[in-house]
């Protein structure tokens, strides 16, 4: 206990980041003024165990390399994954404006517009990705967006569209059988969300619509089946704990 104590209280002290596991390379990213090194780094940096050393190294880069596209897409792709959704926004429209037709940087800005909550905008710029590049992620994305925005038949058509594109795109199958229990097609939601489960059996949200979804039906028996599983998964499920409750009585 005594040593355990002495050695969190040394690392309570050090910087927010963790440094390169090796003390040259370290030393070299500390001084470097190389965006293609510091980019280089950066990008054999793990996000889940170092996201502050790779963010240092990246907005070093950007300091001495300000208009290097590949330094301000992956800086702005960080924030957007560490839900830091204004800032990656900043990065991505001074992304555009270096390469104006990228369907990439298009597709993350509406991406981020939308969970911004400004959806005409984010729709917009989805569009205009969908001019250059027909693939299933930016499908999703404007699909997320119709849907937030009440148009749900149409959000219907992209999620359609992205499974063309990507049949594994859990997210995308997922999304869809949520609207189409909304649009009243209930045993279509339960087939897509089957499939869904097919792909990734240890899904406890898709556990949890399905076993809605039969309760809807009146299949009590399944929808248990389905609630208890999704509640094994993830004890966290309060829709499947509540529905459970509601039909074990």
């Amino acid at each position: 206990d005594a040593d355990a104590l002495r050695v969190t209280s040394h690392a309570d002290r050090q910087s927010a980041y963790a440094p390169y596991a090796d003390p040259m390379v370290d030393r070299l990213a500390r001084e470097s003024r190389s965006s293609t090194f510091l980019l280089q780094q950066a990008a054999a940096t793990d996000l889940t165990d170092n996201a502050p050393w790779k963010e240092f190294l990246l907005r070093r880069a950007i300091e001495f390399d300000p208009s290097n596209p590949a330094v301000v897409y992956e800086l702005g792709t960080l924030l957007r994954n560490l839900r830091r959704d204004a800032d990656a926004l900043e990065l991505f429209l001074r992304h555009e404006q270096l390469v104006p037709d990228d369907y990439q940087g298009l597709g993350q800005i509406g991406s981020c517009l939308g969970d911004l909550g400004r959806y005409t905008e984010a729709e917009s710029y989805l569009r205009r990705a969908l001019q250059f590049a027909d693939d299933a992620i930016t499908h999703y994305d404007l699909a997320v967006v119709l849907t937030r925005m009440g148009r749900v038949k149409e959000a219907v058509s992209e999620y359609e569209r992205a499974l063309e594109r990507d049949p594994a795109h859990v997210k995308a199958r997922t999304n869809l059988a949520v609207n189409l229990v909304n649009l009243g097609q209930v045993e279509r939601a339960a087939r897509e969300l089957t499939r869904v489960l097919a792909i990734d059996p240890g899904n406890a949200s898709a556990h949890t619509n399905l076993g809605l979804v039969f309760a809807q039906q009146g299949q009590v028996e399944q929808a248990v089946r389905e609630l208890r599983e999704a509640l094994r998964i993830d004890p966290m499920q309060v829709q499947a704990r509540t529905a459970l409750d509601v039909l074990e009585k």
